[in-house]
């Protein structure tokens, strides 16, 4: 009935400008989501960059035809779907380098920021801890430097979200400065130090309460009048309970989740002084000219400054427990070299 398979449009299945755009069209039906976004996220990753191009293409125009309709439950169901896939497919590169490029270009499109914005997000958090604990558990016994290097932006993305996400992405980004493959340590510092001088020194190192709520507020000069009015604060108690619910749940669901919680600090512990002791570090150091243990012991130091907890060794299998972890396949050097050529 959308006219997918429309006999009256002729179509070169073989032109992807063509196909994909057609393709995109199955994701408004929900029988079909889960394997149609599948199918795109898998082609965003392809070999051949005009195949890639269009299907992130195609994929970015259906989810920003939503945020535009204001579809919003179908693009969360859109999200539930791309979760899923991470979950069903953890440790098949195949599938999970692609999906790490596909949120990154979907976030630079700012296709999830209605599930950001404060007065949506404690109905969307648990989502995006789990989205984060899927790519963090990735991370695990991986020698797969290309699908690391698609970790960090994820990573970064999330680092914008509030407390408790943020401390969780700082967090695992640190654990990518202490990597063992010097380029994973560069790209990661370089991002990090970008990253830092844009989310401010509350944010990194403070309890950046005055910012965890932040949005802008734009005012349009709309009807005033007492229906509209009545509406509006009618609609403002329904997502303010919805709020309320939805902080418990996530409350709940966190409560033993060390990882989470920020070291408490001691007296002489100065936001500012610390934030200054971050940038500086991690722009002084040559993250891929100096040995392993010499990059940790500088990052060990940044989990002090930001006031992050350090994850012991055994912890990441806690934090992601609720991911149907497979057996790692092809994790010889052959394979990595291969997965490599193959742009994976």
């Amino acid at each position: 009935g959308n006219g997918v398979f429309d006999i009256n449009v002729n179509i070169n299945w073989k032109v992807e400008t063509e196909t994909y755009p057609r393709v995109a069209m199955l994701l408004d039906m929900k029988e079909y989501m889960d394997p149609t976004l599948q199918g795109l996220v898998v082609s965003v990753g392809a070999l051949t960059e005009s195949v890639s191009k269009r299907a992130s293409a195609a994929l970015v125009q259906w989810c920003l035809s939503c945020k535009k309709g204001k579809k919003f439950a179908m693009l969360r169901q859109f999200a539930d779907a791309f979760l899923e896939i991470m979950h069903k497919n953890a440790k098949c590169d195949r599938v999970i380098v692609p999906s790490l490029k596909t949120y990154d270009i979907l976030w630079k499109e700012s296709v999830f920021d209605f599930m950001y914005e404060s007065e949506n997000l404690p109905n969307h958090q648990s989502w995006i801890l789990k989205l984060h604990d899927a790519v963090r558990s990735e991370l695990k016994g991986t020698k797969n430097v290309v699908k690391l290097l698609a970790t960090i932006p994820v990573f970064a993305a999330l680092a914008w979200v509030r407390r408790p996400i943020r401390t969780a992405a700082l967090g695992s980004l640190l654990a990518l400065l202490g990597h063992r493959y010097p380029k994973v340590r560069k790209i990661t510092g370089e991002k990090m130090y970008l990253l830092c001088i844009g989310l401010g020194e509350e944010a990194v190192c403070g309890l950046d309460e005055n910012q965890e709520n932040r949005i802008d507020k734009n005012d349009d000069g709309g009807d005033t009048n007492d229906v509209s009015f009545l509406e509006m604060i009618r609609e403002h108690n329904d997502k303010a309970n919805s709020g309320a619910q939805g902080e418990l749940s996530f409350a709940e669901e966190t409560k033993n989740r060390e990882d989470l919680k920020l070291v408490e600090p001691d007296d002489s512990f100065d936001v500012s002084a610390n934030f200054e002791k971050v940038i500086s570090l991690i722009a002084g150091t040559d993250w891929d000219d100096i040995p392993t243990t010499q990059a940790r012991e500088v990052r060990d130091c940044l989990y002090t400054y930001m006031r992050l907890p350090k994850q012991k060794k055994g912890t990441s299998n806690k934090i992601i427990e609720h991911v149907q972890m497979k057996e790692e396949q092809g994790d010889t050097y052959a394979s990595l070299i291969k997965s490599m050529e193959m742009g994976y």
